[in-house]
C-alpha cells in the first residue's frame, strides 16, 4: 500500500472475482461528490445527458431534498417524499426554490428505471405545466399590486415591494426612476435576513423590522414573521422629508392582505 498497491492477487487467478474487484476499486475513484451553485438545473441536465454520464443529483427543496438518478446521460428515476417520479421531476424544476443548493455524486447506482421518457420530453411537459400556472400568477401579480396602492399616497414615496422571504420580488412600484427595486431589493433582502440571523444567535429571536437611513431617504423592511402562514418581506424607500412614521403603520397594515392573496 505504500506504492499505491490497493491488492494484491495471488496465483490461480479467478478471473470473475478479479473483474469485479477492479469495478469495485474504479468505482472508489470515480465516486465524488461537488456542489453546483448558481447554474440553471434544467443547463444542468443537459450538459449530463450530452457527457452521457451516470450518478446522482440532489436538489435541495427547502425542508426536503430530491435526488435525481441519471444513467449515461438519462434521467432513469427521480426521488422526492410523497411524490412520484414524474411529480419529482417536476418538483425539482420549480421555479419556487430560487436558491437550490445543488450537488452530484458520479456514481454506479442500481437505480431501477421508472422514468420512459426523454430528457427532451421531460422538460417539455415541465414547461407546460408551468404556462397553464402564469394565469393565476399574473392574477395574483395585480391583486398584491393593488394592495400596495396605499403606499403611494404616503408624503415622500420613492418605492415599494413585496419580496418572498429569500429575496424574489413578487411586485414593486417606484416613483423614482433612479430606483429599482428589482435590481436593488434583493440585496437590501439580504441585509435583512442577515440582521434575523444575528438577532437569534444572541437569543433575541428573528427581529421583524428593520430600518436604514440615508442622507437622502429610509429605506423600511418588515417582515411577516418566520412562524407565520406566509412568510414574506415588504420593503419600502421614502425621502427623507418623508412620513415614515406613516409609512410604517400602513405597511403594517399590509401584511394580512399579503397573506390571503399568497395563501
Amino acid at each position: 500500500r505504500d506504492f499505491g498497491v490497493v491488492e494484491i492477487i495471488e496465483k490461480p487467478v479467478n478471473f470473475e472475482k478479479l473483474e469485479k474487484r477492479i469495478e469495485e476499486v474504479l468505482n472508489h475513484f470515480k465516486e465524488y461528490k461537488y456542489s453546483i451553485p448558481g447554474i440553471d438545473l434544467k443547463t444542468i441536465l443537459q450538459v449530463l445527458e450530452i457527457e452521457k454520464k451516470t450518478g446522482i443529483l440532489t436538489v435541495n427543496l427547502g425542508k426536503k431534498d430530491g435526488r435525481i438518478f441519471f444513467r449515461k446521460g438519462n434521467v432513469v428515476d427521480v426521488e422526492v417524499k410523497g411524490l412520484s417520479a414524474e411529480e419529482a421531476f417536476n418538483e425539482c424544476l420549480k421555479d419556487d426554490y430560487r436558491e437550490k443548493k445543488r450537488s452530484i455524486e458520479y456514481i454506479n447506482h442500481k437505480r431501477i428505471k421508472k422514468i420512459n421518457k426523454s430528457l427532451t420530453g421531460m422538460l417539455l411537459d415541465t414547461s407546460r405545466l408551468e404556462d397553464e400556472k402564469k394565469k393565476p400568477l399574473k392574477e395574483e401579480k395585480m391583486a398584491l399590486e393593488a394592495v400596495i396602492e396605499s403606499l403611494k399616497g404616503v408624503k415622500g414615496y420613492k418605492a415599494a415591494g413585496i419580496m418572498t422571504f429569500t429575496g424574489e420580488m413578487l411586485v414593486n412600484d417606484t416613483a423614482d426612476s433612479k430606483i429599482d427595486l428589482g435590481v436593488v431589493g434583493a440585496t437590501f433582502n439580504d441585509i435583512f435576513r442577515s440582521a434575523h440571523e444575528a438577532s437569534e444567535k444572541i437569543g433575541l429571536e428573528a427581529c421583524k423590522e428593520a430600518m436604514i437611513q440615508t442622507p437622502k431617504a429610509v429605506i423600511l423592511m418588515l417582515c411577516s414573521g418566520v412562524q407565520a402562514k406566509e412568510h414574506f418581506h415588504i420593503i419600502s424607500i421614502i425621502a427623507i422629508d418623508g412620513n415614515v412614521a406613516l409609512m410604517k403603520m400602513n405597511m403594517e397594515k399590509l401584511v394580512p392582505s399579503i397573506t390571503d392573496e399568497l395563501s
